[in-house]
């Protein structure tokens, strides 16, 4: 079974998320994975191609919590999507992380727990 492609956008300038698109293949995107529309800066999220325990699903960027409540941050790195802690650090027990999470909010919305 193949995952699904799917990216979210966020508007910086707005600090909301861009309507309610979603595209099924990737934009054309500038190197650090944003893009620029008439002086707007517009951030794009992946999906991960997986979902929390309540059926939703987990983008890049998003902030997850475990049934213990320890937090992180979904990250795209160039081997795929892994979880880190808020602070940016790799985290050595990943593998735990994929079968019983929530997502609880992003670093766009949540910009104060990324700290």
């Amino acid at each position: 079974m193949s995952r699904e492609i799917k990216f979210r956008i966020w508007d910086v300038k707005k600090r909301r998320w861009f309507g309610d698109i979603i595209f099924e293949e990737p934009p054309q995107l500038d190197s650090d994975f944003s893009l620029s529309l008439n002086d707007s800066l517009f951030l794009v999220n992946q999906y991960t191609g997986l979902k929390d325990k309540n059926g939703k699903e987990a983008y890049e960027g998003d902030i997850i919590v475990n049934r213990d409540g320890d937090k992180r941050q979904i990250l795209y790195s160039w081997a795929g999507f892994e979880m880190r802690l808020l602070n940016g650090e790799r985290d050595s027990n990943n593998t735990t992380w994929y079968f019983d999470f929530e997502v609880v909010g992003n670093i766009y919305e949540m910009a104060e727990l990324v700290k």
